[in-house]
């Protein structure tokens, strides 16, 4: 696990951030789903305590995501029950785009800060 200072906790809140707008953009998916994708990702697993801590920082990512109008949830009947997904919304499709475009300038000048 890396260090928890305020710059790693920075870049965890953001990184989770793109994560789940990435997933959820990708395809609707559930929270379980988003949760147990980031906990089996190395790079992100990096940045947690265990499978607790991921599932607390998921959810309440989800839930400023959602506040923030990024994603939104749809209810869809299935199988005589509803299940809750989440879409992204137009306002969060751009700012994932918006985002990527940060970091791929962002990562030219980092890159010379540490040469």
């Amino acid at each position: 696990m890396i260090e928890k200072n305020f710059l790693t906790k920075d870049m965890k809140k953001i990184m989770i951030k793109v994560k789940i707008l990435k997933l959820i953009g990708s395809k609707r998916t559930y929270s379980y789903a988003i949760t147990k994708e980031i906990a089996q990702s190395k790079h992100m697993a990096r940045f947690f305590n265990g499978k607790g801590a991921v599932k607390d920082e998921v959810y309440n990512t989800i839930n400023a995501l959602e506040k923030s109008g990024y994603i939104r949830l749809v209810k869809q009947p299935k199988s005589g029950r509803v299940t809750n997904y989440y879409a992204i919304t137009k306002e969060g499709k751009s700012v994932l785009d918006d985002t990527k475009k940060v970091f791929a300038s962002s990562m030219k000048e980092i890159s010379k800060i540490f040469k």
